[in-house]
């Protein structure tokens, strides 16, 4: 159910990694890539500031305080201040229930002027921050962008939020020139059938749904993969525990038999621990 490595000091440096997969012993696919370990001393002194913007999954503030925790308790002295206008006490973020790529790239959005023009300079101004090209955007969105899609839809679905955020990432840095844009792939919706039947009945189909983030993930993939011009993907896809992290209910095995058991009952909505390894 997982892999895991716990580097030590002596581990810090760039490995090889290879990941295989096999089908009833048949190899169906193989990809390497590089496993970088940081000293834990970097970033010594250096302070940056991040601005997270995303749904759900980012309001509430669990990723906000993680990384807020996870940076105390380095051994860098390495330091981060988050920006929104979401949030609480230094856990900010921009995270808004229900929203989509859309939403943040057109009127309506926090990062746009009462005139309707994308002004993410004067959202800075009027909040009293200010950022540099050496800090960091992350968006974490796409879950309501595609959840609902039908499979008739999901080609049209990709061309149009792929516009938006091009729209969105061409806005953000009108206001602040080549900051870095850090691309979340959108998240797994929990791993049991039982989750989706519960939060929405039959109205969604759950191997739909996952299909629908795949193709997402694969598009922002081809489009930003290569890491160029300070657009970097990040495989946020890959860290939630979803047959564990997603919430639990109690229930009845059945109508005649009381033995209970614990059934996923949300698939959007990653428990405390899940938006914590978000967080990590």
């Amino acid at each position: 159910h997982r892999w895991r490595i716990t580097p030590t000091a002596g581990n810090a440096g760039t490995h090889a990694a290879s990941l295989t997969c096999y089908h009833n012993g048949i190899e169906i696919a193989s990809e390497t890539t590089s496993l970088v370990v940081k000293a834990d001393t970097a970033g010594d002194g250096v302070t940056r500031k991040a601005l997270i913007v995303g749904d759900s999954i980012v309001n509430g503030g669990v990723i906000s305080q993680t990384i807020l925790d996870n940076v105390t308790a380095a051994t860098s002295t390495f330091a981060v201040t988050l920006l929104g206008t979401q949030g609480s006490g230094s856990a900010l973020h921009e995270g808004r229930s229900g929203w989509t790529y859309g939403q943040f790239a057109t009127a309506g959005s926090p990062f746009f002027n009462g005139g309707g023009s994308f002004a993410f300079a004067a959202y800075l101004s009027a909040n009293g921050w200010s950022m540099a090209s050496t800090d960091s955007i992350f968006i974490q969105l796409g879950t309501n962008d595609f959840f609902t899609v039908a499979p008739s839809g999901l080609a049209a679905a990709i061309l149009t939020t792929s516009a938006y955020l091009d729209a969105l990432i061409t806005g953000l840095r009108a206001g602040v020139a080549n900051i870095n844009i850090w691309i979340c792939l959108t998240p797994q919706p929990a791993f049991s059938v039982h989750a989706q039947g519960l939060s929405y009945g039959s109205t969604y189909n759950l191997f739909e749904v996952k299909h629908n983030y795949a193709v997402w993930r694969q598009a922002l993939i081809d489009l930003y993969g290569a890491g160029t011009n300070n657009i970097r993907i990040l495989g946020t896809n890959c860290v939630i525990d979803t047959r564990n992290n997603y919430t639990l209910v109690t229930e009845a095995l059945n109508a005649r038999n009381a033995t209970t058991a614990s059934f996923q009952s949300d698939n959007v909505h990653p428990t405390t621990g899940g938006r914590q390894q978000l967080g990590d």
